[in-house]
């Protein structure tokens, strides 16, 4: 066989095996929710919330799972190795958190169309208290849902305060989008070098060519 036939060959069949889903050793699954469009607080409507209404939610998880066709609010039955969630100055993952439930409505074609997630983690607020109280640990729920059998779109944040008044923020009707990503196993990247290899030394010897032809 031609050494050059079987460089490209074995370039083509390296980038072929990269990009089967087969060898993914995980899949990310990221949320990015659209800007909040109600930052205040549960009691009095005072705007006493770290959130602004450029803040949105940023929620990953890694499984090494798909979801599977038509779902119908169905809990990730699949093993989450690990998560993380951002909302504005809020920022944690599956080291310090709690993931309480991951429920999710598939098309025919695995998409997903409606999809619940909820977290929760004991979080240190004190822009939440008033000065001459000091920090406190509080339970704070990160949520997002889009069920749209019932007409609920929302995504936001609910922490209870010491006192009357807590810190919510959310956005509403306006849902976010999921993408699914592929993560390949490390093998699977020494695979690709080899097919990127490959390819650079035929194009390479195809160089020389044009150059002698010339």
């Amino acid at each position: 066989m031609n050494l050059k036939a079987y460089g490209a060959g074995a370039a083509l069949a390296a980038f072929s095996l990269v990009s089967s889903p087969a060898l993914a050793a995980s899949y990310l699954y990221t949320y990015t929710g659209n800007d909040l469009t109600d930052v205040t607080s549960a009691c009095c409507g005072k705007p006493d919330t770290p959130f602004t209404t450029s803040d949105f939610i940023r929620f990953q998880f890694r499984s090494p799972d798909l979801l599977g066709p038509d779902l119908v609010d169905a809990g990730f039955a699949a093993p989450i190795t690990s998560w993380s969630l951002s909302l504005g100055p809020l920022s944690y993952s599956s080291a310090d958190g709690v993931l309480y439930s991951i429920n999710f409505s598939t098309n025919a074609a695995s998409q997903i169309i409606a999809y619940q997630f909820t977290t929760q983690t004991d979080v240190v607020a004190p822009n939440l208290i008033p000065a001459e109280y000091p920090p406190t640990p509080y339970e704070e729920e990160v949520f997002s849902f889009d069920f749209p059998a019932l007409g609920e779109v929302e995504d936001g944040v609910y922490i209870p305060s010491i006192f009357q008044d807590s810190a919510y923020a959310a956005n509403v009707d306006d849902a976010g989008t999921w993408t699914i990503t592929a993560v390949p196993e490390p093998a699977t990247w020494a695979i690709m070098l080899v097919g990127l290899g490959g390819l650079g030394a035929v194009m390479r010897g195809r160089g020389r060519e044009r150059l002698i032809a010339a």
